[in-house]
């Protein structure tokens, strides 16, 4: 839910699924909060409770009663990336983390900080320069097929930066 009193933009989640020969995944693009530290958790929350969901239905099933109560394919295995508005010193990553999400670039790059994904060329909305707020995260079961994450920090049509996911093939 919006925080009363701060400007505000509609946050989505996005969602489709992606076959890859005979594997499948979630692929969920968001744009989480930016002014409310609380709102942002809660969107965060809600998203892995999603995962939880979905996960906890691979497992037993649902029961698909055709037309509107149709069901995709179900698939433990996601991605999740966007703009997530936190840094990676934050409490609110650390917490995500815990909660079983990978971050992508520290699967790749153990012990490297993670590339600057804002606040290269945009230094009036970011004054406190180049940091990172944008992530591909991974679940567990889906963290062994990452091959390659990559931020183009030459483009600037953004406050933000290109971040690419390289996975590996089914």
């Amino acid at each position: 839910p919006p925080a009363g009193g701060e400007c505000q933009i509609v946050r989505v989640a996005v969602e489709t699924v992606i076959e890859q020969g005979a594997s499948r995944f979630r692929l969920i693009n968001t744009h989480l909060a930016y002014h409310v530290e609380g709102e942002r958790r809660a969107q965060l929350d809600y998203l892995r409770q999603y995962q939880e969901w979905e996960a906890d239905a691979c497992v037993r099933g649902i029961k698909d009663c055709g037309g509107a109560y149709s069901h995709f394919v179900l698939t433990p295995d996601a991605v999740l990336c966007g703009d997530f508005n936190m840094v990676p010193e934050s409490d609110e990553y650390a917490l995500f983390a815990e909660k079983g999400w990978r971050d992508s670039w520290r699967e790749v790059y153990p012990g490297l900080p993670n590339a600057a994904t804002c606040g290269i060329f945009d230094n009036a909305t970011w004054p406190e320069g180049a940091h990172c707020r944008d992530y591909f995260w991974v679940n567990e079961g889906f963290r062994n097929r990452i091959c390659d994450v990559h931020v183009d920090q030459d483009i600037d049509f953004s406050d933000h930066q290109p971040i690419t996911l390289t996975i590996e093939a089914d």
